[in-house]
C-alpha cells in the first residue's frame, strides 16, 4: 500500500492514515496479490549505442522509466527502460554504461517529448555529466506533488462542508480520520484522472 501512496506522491496522507490503522512503517514485506492483471514485457537489452539508436529510431515520444542502484538521486542508475512498443509491450532496456555515451545521450536530447514519472533525479543525475535534459513533456509526478501539498486542506475543509462533519464519524471518533483521508484520496485521484483524460498535462 505504502508503495501505492509514494508512487502516487501522496506521501504524508499515507502517514496520517498509517496513524490511524498502525499498519507500520511499510518497510517490511508486503503480500502480493493473489489474481489479477499483470503486464509482462518483452525486454531487449541493447549492448553498444547503435543497439540504442535501433530500438529508439521509430518513436516519435519517448516513455521512460529509471531503477536506480539506491536512493533515486543519491545513486546512480542501473538503467532505463524505454517503452518501444505499448501494445505488445516491448521495452528497451539502456544500462548505466551506455548513458554517458555521446551516440547515446543524443538519442535523448533530439527533442522529442519525453514522459516519465518522477524525472528530476534523473534529470539531476544527466546534468552532473554535462547533460541537458530539455524535451521533458510529462512528469506523472508533479500535478500529484502540488496537489497533495497545496490542495488537501482546501478538499478536506470542502468535503466536511458539503457532507457534514458526522459523516466521518459513521464508525466512530477513532476512523474519522481514515474515512476523512481515504476521501480526500479519492478526490485527488478523481482530479488526476480527468486531467489525464482531457490530456492536461504540466510541463517542467
Amino acid at each position: 500500500t505504502k508503495r501505492i501512496f509514494d508512487f502516487l506522491e501522496f506521501k504524508a496522507l499515507f502517514d496520517r492514515l498509517r496513524a490511524v490503522v498502525g499498519s507500520g512503517d511499510g518497510s517490511g514485506a508486503e503480500t502480493a496479490p493473489a489474481s489479477g492483471n499483470v503486464v509482462q514485457a518483452e525486454i531487449s537489452v541493447a549492448v553498444t549505442p547503435a543497439d540504442v539508436a535501433a530500438g529508439m529510431k521509430s518513436l516519435e515520444r519517448l516513455d521512460l522509466a529509471v531503477a536506480w542502484s539506491g536512493n533515486p538521486g543519491r545513486s546512480d542508475p542501473t538503467g532505463v527502460a524505454v517503452v518501444t512498443d505499448a501494445a505488445l509491450p516491448e521495452v528497451l532496456w539502456v544500462p548505466v554504461e551506455l548513458l554517458s555515451q555521446p551516440a547515446t545521450v543524443g538519442q535523448f536530447t533530439d527533442g522529442r517529448p519525453i514522459r516519465m514519472h518522477d524525472a528530476k533525479p534523473l534529470m539531476r543525475w544527466w546534468a552532473g555529466r554535462g547533460v541537458d535534459l530539455r524535451s521533458l513533456t510529462m512528469d506523472t509526478a508533479i500535478a500529484a506533488y502540488l496537489i497533495a501539498h497545496l490542495w488537501d486542506g482546501f478538499i478536506e475543509k470542502s468535503l466536511v462542508t458539503h457532507l457534514g462533519a458526522g459523516t466521518f464519524r459513521t464508525l466512530g471518533a477513532g476512523y474519522e480520520p481514515l474515512l476523512q483521508g481515504a476521501a480526500t484520496l479519492l478526490v485527488m485521484w478523481l482530479f488526476l484522472a480527468w486531467m489525464h483524460r482531457r490530456r492536461i498535462f504540466l510541463r517542467v
